[in-house]
This record gives C-alpha cells, structure tokens and sequence, in this order.
C-alpha cells in the first residue's frame, strides 16, 4: 500500500474517532443540559403549585371569616327580633281585647293562596265564634302583623348579608 493511503486512511480514521468523541461528549453535555432545565422547570411548577394553593388557602380563609362574621351578625339579629317578638306578644295580649275584628269571610279571602309560605290567621283565642268557622280577633291580627314584621326583619338581614358577602367577593377580586 501506498504511504499517502496509509496516512488517508489514518487521517479518516483519526477523524472518525474525533468525531464520535466529539459526538459523545456533546451528547452528554445536551443530556445534563436538558437534564438541568427540567430540573429547573419542576422546581418552577412545584413552586408556582405552592403559591397556588397558599394564595386558594388565604382565599378560602378570607372567605371562611367574612361567613363567620355574616353569620354572628345574622345571629345577634335575629335573637333580637325574637326577643322583641317576644315582648311584643306579652304586650299586644295585655292590650287587645280578644274581640273579633275579622270576621270568617275575611279571613277566608286573607287565607286564599297567593304563593308558598302565606301566613294564615289562626282561630280566635278568646272563641267568640262558632267553632270551625275561621275568624280572627284584635290579638290574632297584632300577633300576625308582629310576626310578619319579624319575617321581613329576617328576610331583609339575609339579603344584606348575601350583598355584603358578594361585595366582599368583588372587593378580593379587583
């Protein structure tokens, strides 16, 4: 063989190995380079994960307390109403008569069925009427009025509190 083939065929070679070497090496560098970036970017992913729950966590508890404090007023409001309710059925006894004011016919018209939940009047206390024929007297009319003033006072609280508790939600949004 020809010295200049030997040395050709030893120059390829040298390059063959160079570059596999070269190859080798640059592979193992892209390997540990990539290796390190999706280190990093599961470090990034659990932490944003982290902040994520912790800011879900102080939302829940905003809230949590915002109900809390909505219910204790709802609460204090409404033993108040029936305290007052209470008192007010001790004084509308002591200061009606128990004499009829609505007669049957009356009644019956107020009893008719608007919608669910209508409040109906309860026979008289004092029996000025035949029994089964539904009357109602000064006390049962000031005991219904009392009540119904009651249910709007609950009525009306609730609503306020599902108005603070939506403003409150728009508040920790903007």
């Amino acid at each position: 063989m020809n010295s200049q083939v030997v040395w050709l065929m030893a120059g390829l070679l040298w390059t063959a190995l160079a570059t596999g070497a070269g190859w080798l090496v640059g592979s193992e560098r892209e390997v540990d380079r990539c290796t390190a970036r999706i280190t990093t970017i599961k470090a990034e992913q659990a932490s944003n994960e982290r902040d994520a729950a912790q800011t879900a966590l102080d939302r829940l508890q905003q809230a949590q307390a915002r109900g809390d404090a909505l219910e204790s007023r709802l609460a204090t409001a409404e033993a108040a109403r029936k305290t007052t309710q209470e008192e007010h059925a001790r004084e509308i006894k002591r200061l009606t008569t128990g004499r009829l004011c609505l007669d049957a016919g009356t009644v019956r018209l107020l009893n008719e069925p608007a919608g669910a939940g209508v409040a109906t009047l309860s026979a008289p206390a004092g029996g000025a009427v035949a029994a089964g024929a539904a009357a109602a007297s000064d006390t049962d009319v000031a005991l219904w009025i009392d009540g119904a003033k009651r249910q709007y006072g609950t009525c009306r609280d609730r609503l306020d509190a599902l108005i603070d508790w939506h403003e409150g939600e728009q508040a920790g949004e903007r």
